[in-house]
């Protein structure tokens, strides 16, 4: 018997590869890199262990459910539609890029992209008003 195999927690004595970690998770050899709760690896990347089907080249977590790659935006593993390029996460559900709002990854109806901002609790506004959780006051 290989000792560096062998589980000594089994008690049918089988072996085991697996190598234990925080999240007792073992379900790919790859290597895989944990960011919030999207992981990657060389091919892939996954939402809470749900594989998508974006590239994980350019990937990259940016909070508060959002992420991106350099193509595509995803909001908690479902793809948003709207530009990567220029796309930030503003905060409170909101994120933009240099034309378009989404709130918890739908887009809104703002008139301009440029002039809207995060304020508190929900709150936001743009050159022509004032939203609550997504939805123009």
């Amino acid at each position: 018997m290989n000792p560096l195999r062998h589980s000594s927690s089994s008690s049918s004595g089988s072996c085991s590869s697996r190598s234990s970690n925080s999240s007792g998770n073992s379900r790919s050899k790859k290597t895989k890199k944990q960011i919030n709760d999207y992981t990657k690896d060389a091919f892939n990347v996954y939402y809470k262990y749900k594989k998508l089907s974006i590239s994980p080249i350019g990937f990259v977590a940016l909070g508060d459910g959002y992420a991106k790659n350099n193509f595509d935006v995803v909001y908690k593993g479902d793809k948003v539609n709207i530009s990567a390029v220029g796309f930030n996460v503003l905060g409170h559900g909101y994120a933009k890029n240099n034309f378009d709002v989404v709130y918890k990854g739908r887009k809104i109806n703002v008139n301009n992209a440029k002039s809207f901002e995060v304020l508190l609790h929900g709150k936001a506004k743009d050159s022509n008003g004032y939203f609550y959780k997504g939805k123009r006051l």
